[in-house]
Formats: structure tokens, C-alpha cells, sequence
């Protein structure tokens, strides 16, 4: 079996657990519960979600992306980190949850508000542990077990408000209990993950604790931290400049939440396939193994299927807006058509990010998050005040096409420079 082939089998095993589960979560639970807190109330806890990942570099630092090109290019260095960032981890998630909770005082939010806030963070700080545990078996090659895990806080999700819906019990729940049930199911997840990992590894035998290594492990992690930082700040501020720039900017961010989730949804396949790609990537460019026919066939691949589902969905957007959303009109059809071309530039930066991180263009991969990031602020605060989530939708489109400008000027420099295979 060639190599890309291999890849494509994996991704196909991928795609399809996260379709048939994710796609419930999106379109039928995520998509139930807007429809019935309203556009304000809904646009409010997706504000605040958006809100809770500014801090996360104090969270994450970096460390799943520095661990998954550690782990391929050696094995063994799983069982000499593990604990020791198990170590950082703990340490950074407090540090973040206290960063968070001053954030959102500073803003001026209420008590209500800060209770909202704590469990959101308590979210993130599960997902990203599931990530960091997902990153060790992709790492190690063990892509469908992590597939598997990756779904699994989804499904339970799914099954949950599932069971709350078919009580009539659903239309009770406000946006603190929405969360507080995700909270519980990501906490589960993360213990399952953890679980996965030592028996997979047989490490829980095995407890290697370093004061040199944790001091080695933040020195490394700090350029992947950075360039968390920058990704995180352009892709996640706009729906909280949107909603503390306008007087309406609750309702205005419920709409521009609709046209998102899709987005986000659609843009899971790209994401799937750059967990593949970076252990992938990372361990051939190592072995000085041939790497090009595999990353253009699945640039342009991505490239033609994107183009066609944007397509599709600038064709019937009015159709798919008015059968997912009960408040839609002409204004939610527009914004889609706007926001949706980012599907294309997303999953490209998804591929050739991939290699970027593997070839070792971090510093690089710095400097332009940062020139994406003052033209993504700048953008936005000039168009969303004129034009609402209009404003917003195109400075998204604008900024994930600059993103993937970038990442290939840096592909074909990388691959000249190192005379890759």
C-alpha cells in the first residue's frame, strides 16, 4: 500500500466517524438549542466560548503541536515527557482559569456571567487534555484509536441531550446548564483519554518526573506557544469585537454564530486530515523520505472539493438557512454566501500548515500569524461598526486567504531551500 494511500485511509475512517457524529452535534443539538434560547441569549454564550480561547496560551502553550512532532521523530521521548508535561499542564491550567476569571471581570460581566465564564473554562481545560492525550497516540501512529477518542465527547453529548429532549425537558435549559452538561461529558472524555494513553503505552509503571526536562520542555514549547497565541487571537476575536462594539452585538453574533457553526463543521475534514498529516510530515521529512507527490495530490484534492461544496452551498444557502433556523432571513443567507469561501482558504492552511510545523518553519510562521493578526483587528474594527456581521464575515474571508497566501509562499520555500523529496 503506497503512502498516500495509507494516509487516505485513515482520513476516510476519520471523516466518517466525525460525520456521522459531529454532524448530529452541529446540525441537531448546537443547531436545537440556538433556536431556542434566541438569537441573544445563544449569541452570548458564543461570545463568551470565543472568549474563553483568547487566554489559552497560557492553557495549552503550545505543547500538543510540540508533542506530536517530538513523539514522530522519536518514540522515546514520550516515555521521558509524559509526566513531566502532564507536570506543566496541571500547572498552566490553573493559570489560566485565573487569567479567565480576570479577563471577564475586567470586561465588566456580572455574577451570572462569571459562573458562565468558570465553566467554560473548565471546558477548555478537559478539551485541551483530551487534545494532549490525542496528540500522544497520533504521535505513536495510532490514528484510529484517537479517532475514536475525538468523537467520543460528541457522542456523548449527542446521546444526552438526546434523552433530555425526547423527556421535554430541553426548553428548561438555560445557556449555564448547556454548558455545565458539556463540562461533565468533556471531563469523562478526558479521563478516558488518559486511561487509553497508559494502557497503550504500559506507562503507568513508569513515572519519570524532572525538574530539567519540564525547564527543556518550556524552552522548546515557547515558539509553538506563540504561534498559538497569534492563530487563536485572529480566529476567535471576532465574535467578541462583535459583540462588545454594537449596542446589538448579542443578536448580531447569534447571527453570525449560524453561518459559523457551519463553517466550523465543514472545515472538521481539514482538521482531521493535518492530525494525520503533521506525524505524517514530520517523520518522513526525518527519514529524508518522498513527500511532494504526497502533498500536492492532497492540496489540489482539497482544493477541488471545497471549491465544489462552496458552490453548493452559495446555490442553496437561502434553502439551508431557512430549514436549520427558525429567525432566518435574507440577512443570514447573505452572510453564509460571505463567510463560507473561507471553507476553501481554511482547509488548504490546514495541509500546508501541516508541513510548515514539520518542516521546523515556526519562526517564520510567527512573524506572518502576527501581520495576519493586525490586519484581522484592524478589519474588523473598521467593518464591523459600518457593517455589523457583514463586517465580520469579510474580515474572516479576508484574513484565512492572507493565512494561506502565507503558508504557501513558506511550502515552496521550504522545499527548495531543503531539497525535499
Amino acid at each position: 500500500m503506497s503512502q498516500l494511500t495509507d494516509i487516505l485511509h485513515k482520513f476516510s475512517f476519520s471523516l466518517i466517524l466525525n460525520v456521522l457524529v459531529k454532524v448530529l452535534w452541529v446540525l441537531g443539538i448546537d443547531r436545537m438549542m440556538q433556536n431556542q434560547l434566541g438569537e441573544i441569549e445563544y449569541g452570548e454564550y458564543f461570545s463568551f466560548f470565543n472568549l474563553s480561547l483568547l487566554p489559552i496560551i497560557f492553557l495549552d502553550m503550545g505543547i500538543n503541536n510540540y508533542h506530536t512532532i517530538s513523539v514522530s521523530r522519536n518514540k522515546d521521548s514520550l516515555y521521558e515527557k509524559l509526566y513531566n508535561i502532564l507536570i506543566i499542564k496541571m500547572v498552566l491550567a490553573v493559570i489560566y482559569l485565573v487569567v479567565l476569571m480576570l479577563l471577564f471581570y475586567i470586561l465588566g460581566y456580572n455574577k451570572q456571567q462569571l459562573g458562565l465564564c468558570l465553566l467554560l473554562g473548565l471546558c477548555q481545560v478537559s478539551i485541551y487534555f483530551t487534545f494532549f492525550f490525542r496528540s500522544c497516540l497520533s504521535g505513536l501512529h495510532y490514528f484510529r484509536i484517537e479517532s475514536i477518542i475525538g468523537v467520543i465527547d460528541k457522542l456523548l453529548l449527542v446521546s444526552m441531550f438526546g434523552i433530555l429532549y425526547l423527556c421535554n425537558t430541553t426548553q428548561d435549559l438555560t445557556n449555564n446548564w448547556y454548558v455545565a452538561i458539556q463540562c461533565i461529558m468533556f471531563a469523562f472524555t478526558t479521563v478516558l483519554a488518559a486511561i487509553t494513553v497508559f494502557i497503550v503505552t504500559k506507562m503507568h509503571h513508569k513515572v519519570h518526573i524532572r525538574i530539567n526536562v519540564i525547564k527543556k520542555i518550556i524552552r522548546e514549547c515557547y515558539p509553538y506557544a506563540l504561534l498559538t497565541f497569534w492563530i487563536t487571537l485572529y480566529w476567535r476575536s471576532d465574535s467578541v469585537l462583535l459583540e462588545r462594539l454594537l449596542s446589538d452585538g448579542k443578536q448580531q453574533t447569534g447571527i453570525y454564530a449560524s453561518s459559523y457553526r457551519l463553517l466550523d463543521m465543514c472545515s472538521a475534514g481539514g482538521y482531521l486530515l493535518s492530525v494525520i498529516l503533521l506525524p505524517q510530515f514530520t517523520h518522513r521529512i526525518a527519514q529524508n523520505l518522498p513527500i511532494r507527490k504526497i502533498l500536492w495530490t492532497l492540496t489540489i484534492c482539497a482544493l477541488v472539493c471545497t471549491v465544489l461544496i462552496y458552490i453548493l452551498f452559495f446555490i442553496w444557502a437561502e434553502e439551508i438557512m431557512k430549514i436549520l433556523y427558525a429567525n432566518a432571513n435574507d440577512d443570514y443567507v447573505l452572510l453564509f454566501r460571505i463567510l463560507m469561501p473561507t471553507l476553501i482558504t481554511l482547509t488548504l492552511t490546514y495541509i500546508l500548515g501541516s508541513f510548515v510545523n514539520a518542516v521546523g518553519y515556526i519562526k517564520y510562521a510567527n512573524y506572518w500569524s502576527f501581520f495576519v493578526l493586525c490586519i484581522n483587528i484592524s478589519l474588523n474594527f473598521v467593518l464591523i461598526p459600518h457593517y455589523k456581521a457583514f463586517g465580520c464575515a469579510i474580515t474572516t474571508s479576508i484574513t484565512h486567504f492572507i493565512v494561506v497566501i502565507g503558508s504557501l509562499i513558506m511550502v515552496l520555500h521550504a522545499l527548495k531551500k531543503y531539497q525535499i523529496q
